[in-house]
């Protein structure tokens, strides 16, 4: 559903990976010969197939740090929105194996950064940016979202777990995306081997039931890719085809 930015709202959930269970999925990312990103991804991009109709080629937007390619380069302990990110396509299938998808998205991801894309948007005014979205894709376009999949993965967060008696044992962090932005946004960010995962719509572009199916999907999809062998949609015991699109 289309609606004017005044009437969206920014929706959270969030998913909690225990260190072992990370451990795996990098091991298995490994020895798939590609990265957690890839596999972040890889979720993603299927979770949203599993609400839709048709197999279909979709976008993927995924945010890369440019501390180190400014001038002077701007350090770790520099506090500031430091990032751009390089957009791909992909097709999500039925049939598409997870791991396949995984290596596919590291590839082009990799291409677009070697073509330095992610430099040449930042040339570009965020001013106009933002007009787009809200006169043009808004009311018009795609229900007013740019990409369909946003994978942003800050990686080992150097933050200290344990504070004198007390202990961190979960953190939250919210992307509003209500002006312009993807279907999904996947935040990802590690601390102490714990992985913390915040997924981002806006209602109502999104249902919630259809956003609550596309996180439990990404869910199983990472569970599943914890395990050996390659997978696919139609390979997953969990997953029901919808008839109705997103």
């Amino acid at each position: 559903a289309t609606a004017p930015s005044a009437e969206r709202h920014s929706r959270v959930e969030y998913l909690v990976v225990p260190a072992e269970a990370v451990r795996r999925l990098l091991d298995r990312s490994r020895e798939e010969s590609t990265t957690v990103n890839g596999a972040m991804c890889a979720a993603g991009l299927l979770a949203l197939r599993s609400v839709i109709d048709t197999d279909r080629e979709l976008s993927l937007q995924t945010q890369v740090s440019v501390r180190g390619e400014l001038v002077p380069p701007v350090s770790n302990e520099t506090v500031g929105s430091f990032i751009s990110g390089v957009t791909t396509t992909h097709l999500a299938a039925q049939t598409t194996q997870f791991w396949d998808l995984a290596r596919e998205a590291r590839h082009r991801v990799s291409a677009a950064l070697d073509r330095g894309d992610h430099l040449t948007i930042l040339k570009g005014s965020f001013g106009a940016l933002h007009a787009f979205g809200l006169r043009f894709l808004g009311p018009r376009f795609n229900a007013g979202r740019i990409v369909a999949i946003n994978v942003s993965n800050s990686g080992n967060l150097p933050v200290p777990l344990v504070y004198g008696p007390r202990r961190i044992r979960e953190l939250y962090a919210l992307a509003s995306q209500h002006v312009i932005g993807s279907m999904m946004q996947v935040a990802v960010w590690t601390v102490g081997g714990t992985m913390f995962i915040a997924l981002t719509y806006v209602e109502p572009l999104l249902s919630r039931a259809h956003a609550l199916a596309m996180i439990s999907g990404f869910e199983r999809l990472l569970a599943r890719a914890r395990e050996p062998g390659d997978f696919s949609l139609l390979t997953m015991p969990q997953y029901e085809q919808r008839t109705d699109a997103a």
